[in-house]
């Protein structure tokens, strides 16, 4: 799916099963993965390489009263 701005630059977004990948007007791109209940798991962004590399993953405890409240963790990928 791909949005027009009002300054006629896109974003576009694509969907794959349980990832979304966004890319945005400077043709960066970020992706997230969603669990079974929605709930965004893993988050990877684009390093200055241009590559997917950066990744933040979003753990959740399984007997968390709040599952919008997830503890954060950032490292780059193998």
């Amino acid at each position: 799916m791909t949005v027009t701005l009002p300054d006629s630059n896109t974003v576009t977004t694509a969907y794959n099963g349980a990832l979304t990948t966004v890319t945005d007007q400077a043709g960066r791109q970020r992706r997230s993965e969603v669990d079974g209940l929605g709930r965004t798991i893993t988050v990877t962004e684009m390093d200055d390489s241009k590559a997917l590399n950066w990744a933040t993953a979003r753990p959740y405890a399984t007997m968390d009263h709040n599952p919008y409240r997830p503890h954060e963790s950032q490292k780059p990928l193998d």
